[in-house]
């Protein structure tokens, strides 16, 4: 299996250049490209520069992004165009709502030495009319960092050029002041990075109470994990221009296990004492933040980067908001989202947030929602449609069931289906097919059948007439032995689930030659397919360019792997493929292809 990963990282490649984007994420009707030097950008642009190909901007800091005009005040807020709310809103398939704030009293000990909130009743007609009053530190719970909240320490330049003289009395502007925020809007798209999750499934536990920084290739892996590809769009990932990034890193959790006590001696540690686990402020994090362009990021954490930022860098605050003009926010409830993404396996969701209308403001409490994207509704499927599936023994191609025969062990040759669990959840249809077979041949054939029952549902009438168009078909093959990249024979007796995936993007004229019975000489057992000990190159011909890959199931603990055929619409990915999906467990060793 050497070369695996590339193999599989040029397939990604090839398949996003050459498939176009769903309908509702196509919110330009062109590429259009912002030369770096061509002052004011545009932000209905397509594609942006990189840091490293920022434009000097006369009397700013090195790597200062103040690009959309001498009197902006919203920065990358600028990217939210029309065009791109109204794509986000159009993937609201659900009014299902989560808010994104604590309460105003949380933390009940703020850090850095805030003033906590409070709240008064005030009554104006006893027993019958009551007002209240707030006082409120919008830094001391969740909370947009608004651009006059921190400046570029050297030069002491806020956000656009932006001085304390515009924030400081006697005579304070109004300039970059959260207001503009609020007059503009705030609503994205959204994507959540659940690290903490990741880092207690796979083994790599941490406190976020102490400086544990999350670095880019550990948020790559948790990305990996989720199904998602963390390269911009531009570059055939996942992330589009306007996007608003969410990382969890476990605070509100670890708060929520604290008592009172043990909270106000966190918060009550001196300035130099304080730490957080949070984004590292490493090179490579700092290009990537920039170069995704967000329309903001946000965390759990009371400060989103790691504190005390790492040894040699410097602090994500100053790039992300003098820099950049980045609104940043702090403290966030990420808890029943997270929850409710790992429930439903989605991790985009659309965010409206309404920001404190305060001419001067610093920052602001957030206001901030979750609506969720996709519909959850389960219903079951018509009769007519999974009627052809029950018989799939025989995959639909007869002519080859004697090669099958002719190559399998004889503990093979008693695959049948086991199990047949069929539901819709709109808009996505699933179909669990179970076998249960003796071999790693068996495998093989149990696959193979289970991408022609796939290929079966995906083109079939009754389909086409409920109007299914986002269809995702999974399969999992089920054997009495573990799975392992070297030996695939040993620990019999052992039930696990299997899992693979086809290489290329020719998988669908092999589905379909498969039905039509037109390669009657499909290898499947375990010499011809490459598997256990035999180092046959690969289970599908290699005159047609693609493989199937087997990938290592923990023994210690097997977990759920599936196969997946039909369109990669989880992540707003594109065309017809077959990706590899995790849906229970704690391996982040998921792909997509």
């Amino acid at each position: 299996m050497v070369g695996t990963s590339a193999r599989l990282a040029q397939v990604a490649v090839h398949l996003s250049a050459s498939s176009s984007p769903p309908p509702s994420l196509n919110t330009d009707t062109k590429m259009t490209i912002q030369a770096p030097d061509q002052l004011p950008w545009d932000p209905n642009c397509t594609q942006f520069p990189s840091r490293k190909e920022l434009p000097k901007i006369p009397g700013a800091p090195d790597g200062a992004a103040w690009v959309w005009g001498k009197a902006d005040e919203i920065g990358r807020l600028n990217l939210l165009t029309p065009a791109r709310v109204k794509a986000a809103a159009a993937e609201i398939q659900t009014g299902e709502m989560i808010r994104l704030d604590l309460p105003l009293h949380i933390p009940e000990h703020p850090a850095f030495g805030r003033e906590p909130f409070e709240h008064k009743i005030k009554t104006v007609l006893k027993d019958i009319v009551y007002d209240d009053t707030y006082s409120l530190n919008p830094q001391s719970g969740t909370q947009w960092d608004g651009f006059r909240h921190f400046a570029h320490i050297d030069t002491k330049q806020f956000y656009n050029g932006t001085t304390s003289t515009d924030i400081e009395q006697p005579t304070p502007t109004s300039r970059c002041s959260i207001h503009h925020w609020a007059t503009h809007g705030i609503a994205a798209r959204a994507l959540l990075l659940d690290y903490h999750h990741y880092a207690q499934t796979t083994n790599t536990p941490y406190d976020p109470y102490t400086s544990h920084p999350i670095t880019l290739a550990a948020l790559t892996a948790c990305a990996k994990s989720q199904g998602i590809d963390l390269r911009p769009a531009s570059q055939g990932g996942d992330i589009q221009i306007g996007d608003i990034l969410l990382i969890r890193s476990g605070f509100v959790t670890r708060y929520n296990e604290l008592s009172s006590e043990q909270r106000a001696a966190a918060a009550a540690r001196s300035h130099e004492d304080v730490s957080w686990a949070g984004v590292s402020q490493d090179q490579d994090m700092v290009d990537w933040l920039h170069d995704c362009y967000f329309a903001a990021v946000a965390g759990d954490s009371p400060t989103f980067e790691c504190w005390p930022p790492v040894p040699g860098t410097g602090y994500l605050h100053e790039s992300i908001l003098a820099l950049w003009g980045m609104p940043l926010g702090e403290m966030w409830d990420l808890e029943r989202i997270a929850a409710r993404c790992r429930e439903i396996g989605r991790w985009r969701f659309f965010v409206s947030s309404a920001p404190a209308n305060v001419v001067g403001g610093v920052g602001s409490h957030a206001n901030a929602f979750a609506i969720i994207i996709y519909k959850t509704t389960t219903t079951k499927i018509p009769h007519e449609v999974l009627s052809p599936l029950k018989h799939i023994k025989a995959t639909g191609f007869p002519a080859s069931s004697r090669r099958f025969k002719q190559d399998s062990e004889p503990t093979s040759k008693h695959l049948q289906l086991q199990r047949l669990v069929p539901h819709i959840t709109d808009p996505t249809v699933n179909v669990i097919f179970e076998y249960r077979c003796g071999d790693a041949a068996g495998q093989n054939m149990a696959t193979i059948a289970i991408q022609a029952a796939c290929d079966k549902f995906y083109i079939s009438p009754t389909a086409k007439k409920l109007n299914l168009k986002d269809i995702t078909l999974v399969g999992q093959p089920v054997s009495d032995k573990s799975l392992s990249l070297g030996n695939i024979m040993r620990t019999r007796g052992v039930k696990v689930l299997a899992w693979g995936a086809i290489e290329d993007s020719a998988c669908q004229k092999i589905l379909d030659d498969l039905l039509r019975g037109s390669l009657p000489m499909f290898p499947v057992s375990a010499a011809s397919g490459g598997l256990g000990t035999f180092p046959a190159p690969g289970i599908l011909p290699n005159t047609l360019g693609s493989k199937m890959v087997w990938s290592r199931i923990p023994q210690a603990s097997p977990r759920t792997r599936t196969i997946t055929y039909g369109r990669r619409d989880h992540f707003g990915s594109t065309g017809n493929a077959v990706r590899i999906v995790r849906t229970v467990g704690s391996s982040a060793e998921a792909s997509t292809v």
